[in-house]
């Protein structure tokens, strides 16, 4: 059974989009530098960090208030499917004047849909 390593999915597209979808960043993938994705088998729920490197000032712009969710197409080895996943992001931490001006770098932090449907 050949084994994979954490670089081996392909992401196809990355959006960030406003909760009652007015709103949307189509090319996430330009502003993201890291993404952190954690399972538990103590939880059903995906959780996930997004470190963004924003030149563009999207934190005041879009704005983000910890309500928008993230969908991404993805691809893994072994699967002929690229299927979308979404995080709900609920919560901005770690902002950083990365230079002067508008340029920043913060992390979303997220959570999969499983989570919204499990605080009902």
């Amino acid at each position: 059974m050949k084994s994979f390593r954490p670089g081996d999915i392909k992401i196809h597209s990355m959006a960030l989009w406003s909760l009652d979808r007015s709103r949307s960043v189509s090319n996430m993938l330009k502003l993201v530098k890291n993404i952190k994705i954690y399972e538990s088998i103590m939880n059903p729920v995906l959780t996930a960090v997004f470190t963004i490197s924003d030149g563009v000032g999207l934190a005041e712009s879009f704005p983000l208030i910890g309500e928008e969710y993230i969908e991404m197409d993805i691809e893994t080895p072994g699967m002929d499917d690229i299927f979308t996943m979404r995080f709900d992001v609920i919560e901005i931490r770690d902002k950083q004047q990365v230079t002067e001006g508008k340029a920043s770098a913060y992390n979303l932090y997220c959570v999969s849909k499983e989570f919204r449907r499990n605080i009902r």
